[in-house]
């Protein structure tokens, strides 16, 4: 008489949801460019705008919370956002995003894009004096640029078109506040050109900081 032979049932090994998690985070860290990942960190939520934001918005966000921040993990999170958006590597991220809520494969090579980023950021505030000098750019007036920029503009990346809108509309503004004539509200045009020539200026320095912070990012550590 032949007895039918089973194969014994193997229990599932698979991690339960929450030590999945954990795993593909731990793997984001250290390597950074494991396809494996299937979970992609929306940098966008991280800083808290929306995709396709601009570098100023993104910039606004950043100071915003990096300053009143205390985590390091959390620094090296909104710090890669943000050099992920300065350094125009938006397209990757976006195409990462739509692979992970999709459940597919990420890209290694995209992957690697993103992972560089980070990288960077880690190493950034791994320096203590390199954090200090975020925390500086971030919350001083750049007055020595914003001077030299009356002859040039000194940090590549910043937007000279702002800068003669700046002392074009703050001169005309001036001189047509004190100016008088028939039918014409003069004084009433050189308020506007003021404000525009104010906020025009508030733009530029923040090009000028966010030009700092990405010199900032590539600098080598010695």
């Amino acid at each position: 008489m032949l007895t039918q032979i089973t194969k014994p049932a193997f229990k599932n090994k698979q991690r339960p949801k929450h030590k999945e998690l954990l795993y593909a985070s731990k793997l984001n860290r250290n390597r950074g460019t494991s396809a494996a990942i299937k979970k992609m960190t929306n940098y966008y939520e991280v800083l808290n705008i929306p995709k396709h934001a601009g570098k100023k918005r993104a910039y606004t966000a950043f100071k915003k919370r990096f300053l009143r921040e205390a985590s390091k993990e959390v620094k090296v999170e909104l710090l890669t956002g943000f050099l992920v958006i300065i350094n125009e590597r938006q397209k990757f991220l976006d195409i990462l995003l739509a692979q992970s809520e999709k459940g597919r494969k990420l890209t290694p090579k995209y992957l690697a894009v993103i992972g560089s980023e980070r990288k960077k950021a880690a190493a950034v505030l791994a320096d203590e004096s390199r954090e200090a000098e975020i925390r500086r750019i971030l919350k001083t007036y750049p007055l020595k640029e914003s001077l030299g920029g009356l002859a040039h503009v000194i940090l590549p990346g910043a937007d000279q078109h702002y800068l003669k809108i700046t002392y074009i509309a703050l001169f005309i503004g001036i001189v047509l506040m004190f100016q008088t004539a028939n039918g014409l509200p003069l004084p009433s045009i050189g308020i506007s050109l003021i404000l525009t020539g104010v906020i025009a200026h508030l733009r530029f320095i923040k090009s000028i900081k966010i030009s700092k912070l990405i010199r900032l990012s590539h600098r080598r550590i010695h």
